[in-house]
């Protein structure tokens, strides 16, 4: 039914569809989904490690980790959620239209916005990487930690800034 509905898809944007792609949407679907299951024990042995421990670190660095995967876990089940609906030519939302649609927005704007993001996170990194040698002798070297992961987090969303920049400029 999804193979169908893909075809559909295509043909409705005036491309045909190819076997290889029909089984890369479904090969990508069904990675997903078995990952997005294998997870879910994985999130319940993390909240059984949180309870069964006492110790302040051990229970900080697990619930931190455990906030991620959270998050991680609902990224991939909305996005399977999507290209399901999107596939099947329903909606997740009503009136919704498909993902990659911009919209009807100020582009300029949104650009000049998306540049301003960028600076702001790229110059967040800078002032990270200077405090960082400052939090070395707090926490043995948990601060350190906090203030890397932080960074990697400003590094994430420079990539999804660029990648937004860059579709806002094909329009």
């Amino acid at each position: 039914m999804v193979m169908e509905e893909y075809d559909l898809l295509l043909l409705q944007r005036g491309r045909r569809t190819t076997g290889e792609e029909i089984s890369a949407v479904d090969a990508f679907i069904n990675s997903v989904d078995s990952h997005v299951d294998a997870e879910s024990e994985f999130l319940h042995e993390y909240s059984d490690a949180i309870r069964a421990h006492n110790s302040p670190l051990v229970r900080f660095v697990l619930e931190l980790i455990l906030q991620d995967e959270e998050k991680h876990h609902q990224l991939l089940e909305q996005v399977t959620r999507r290209l399901k609906a999107d596939l099947s030519f329903r909606s997740t939302e009503p009136n919704s239209e498909p993902m990659e649609t911009i919209g009807n927005i100020d582009i300029p704007q949104m650009i000049r916005l998306t540049e301003k993001f960028l600076r702001e996170e790229r110059d967040g990194i800078k002032k990270m990487q200077g405090i960082l040698s400052q939090a070395e002798p707090f926490y043995d070297g948990l601060l350190v930690m906090i203030l890397k992961m932080l960074v990697k987090d400003s590094e994430k969303h420079i990539l999804m800034l660029e990648f937004l920049r860059t579709k806002l400029q094909k329009q």
